[in-house]
């Protein structure tokens, strides 16, 4: 018998030696080089601890490389908000064409690509606001002076001390301004909220629903409202040869007419149809809208009464203040009072 024949490599294939084990029938090694070891690299999560493979962390969400510059920081900012990839544009266009589908979807816990109501509603004042000051930047929408707003206005006589002139002017300004149209707009969420708790009760099956129902609408009509801006601002800046000034009569009416058309008619429209058939839907989310509106306008006009009184006791001008802007001021808490009463008597029965 040949020696070859008893030995224990040519009997047993499985101990080859190392360096034959490793080479691929092309004669190539099959083991990992330095670029394979690098894809299967483990990251230690900054925030959890846990160690992981990619770029997020399964546990927390934590990045794994988090961005340390001014670009990346920024970058990540948009990519968080808007959320594109995973539902901005999607629920943006559901809203538009289809909300009852998406309303739905959502209070049904369906909410995949949805970004969530809060987040919608920031990126959409977000949107509105970067709109709006591109067209002030770009001279098409002039800036909303102190004298045109008293002078439009007409809130005190003219012989009133130029302090009393100088709070109500300031007041006025600061509302009508980008910082206090965006605190209406989130005052006008909770309010709606509230309301629509109320008119579609038997509807919602969560405390919350209704906040985040409140936030879709909001959300939307401003966007909406901005894309009127949007579309008037520009051409009539053309057409006149000179900015547009907000509190002008003819751009005063269009602005107000489309914050409340628009606001008053897509809540009507998207609750009759997420709440739909029937035309009771329709009218409860109208009827929330327009309640919604008339008291945005009282807090304002509380607001600033308060501020105009207090200025003018001060300085012993009471009476130049005048009945009627006292009448209007008190006439402006009655949405209010009303709501509140309301509310006791739900609360209470």
């Amino acid at each position: 018998m040949s020696s070859d024949a008893s030995s224990p490599d040519s009997a047993n294939p499985d101990s080859a030696s190392p360096d034959s084990a490793n080479l691929d029938s092309a004669g190539n090694s099959s083991e990992a080089g330095p670029e394979d070891r690098a894809v299967a690299e483990t990251t230690t999560c900054s925030v959890c601890g846990r160690r992981f493979v990619g770029d997020y962390c399964p546990k927390c969400g934590q990045k794994a490389n988090p961005s340390v510059s001014t670009t990346g920081i920024l970058e990540d900012f948009a990519r968080e908000l808007f959320d594109i990839e995973q539902g901005f544009l999607k629920t943006l266009r559901a809203l538009t064409f289809s909300p009852g589908q998406v309303l739905r979807a959502y209070l049904r816990g369906s909410r995949k690509q949805i970004m969530s109501p809060g987040r919608y509603l920031v990126a959409v004042l977000l949107i509105r606001y970067v709109a709006i000051q591109g067209l002030k930047w770009s001279g098409a929408l002039a800036p909303i002076t102190r004298s045109d707003l008293v002078e439009s206005g007409g809130l005190l006589p003219g012989d009133a001390s130029p302090a009393l002139q100088e709070t109500a002017a300031t007041f006025l300004q600061q509302a009508e301004s980008q910082e206090g149209r965006i605190v209406l707009y989130l005052l006008g969420a909770g309010i709606l909220a509230v309301l629509l708790s109320r008119l579609f009760g038997s509807g919602l099956r969560r405390r919350f629903d209704a906040a985040a129902l409140s936030g879709f609408l909001v959300g939307h009509a401003v966007l909406l409202e901005t894309a009127v801006h949007l579309a008037w601002v520009p051409p009539t800046r053309l057409l006149t040869g000179g900015p547009v000034s907000p509190v002008s009569p003819a751009a005063f009416t269009i602005f107000f007419a489309a914050a409340f058309v628009v606001f008053v008619g897509y809540v009507g429209w998207a609750t009759y149809r997420c709440f739909g058939p029937g035309w009771r839907p329709a009218a409860k989310g109208m009827l929330g809208a327009i309640w919604t509106q008339l008291e945005l306008g009282a807090f304002v006009g509380i607001v600033g009464g308060i501020c105009v009184l207090w200025l003018a006791w001060r300085s012993g001008e009471v009476a130049l203040v005048g009945e009627t802007a006292l009448g209007l001021w008190g006439l402006s808490a009655v949405p209010l009072l009303v709501h509140a009463g309301a509310e006791a008597y739900y609360r209470l029965r």
